[in-house]
């Protein structure tokens, strides 16, 4: 074997190669389909009409998750109290969340 017949890790066989200008996956992703990250989006965008107080009020899918969220970690669901200190965890200190946690120690508790 010459070294321009080698076969092995990388290198298939020339007969099973791409040929020029040909793709691996000819049909590709389809125009306009989705990625997860698109749809949940749109969809946490997507507004609801919710009665508070008596009042209705237009509100979007997210803020209507997110006050679900926190009322269920307020009334004592463990899950819900650790899904929103991930949450928050992942927020501090990032300028555009605007959440800003500071952290004292003993001696400055002394004081």
């Amino acid at each position: 074997m010459t070294k321009k017949d080698d076969v092995g890790y990388k290198k298939p066989p020339r007969h099973t190669q791409f040929k020029p200008g040909k793709s691996g996956n000819p049909a590709g992703r389809p125009k306009g389909k989705k990625n997860l990250k698109t749809l949940l989006e749109q969809r946490l965008r997507k507004t609801v009409t919710i009665v508070e107080k008596g009042r209705k009020k237009t509100v979007t899918m997210g803020e209507v998750v997110v006050a679900k969220l926190i009322a269920d970690a307020a009334a004592g669901d463990a899950l819900a109290r650790r899904d929103l200190i991930r949450l928050m965890e992942g927020m501090i200190d990032k300028p555009e969340t605007g959440l800003r946690i500071f952290y004292v120690d003993a001696e400055d508790q002394n004081v």
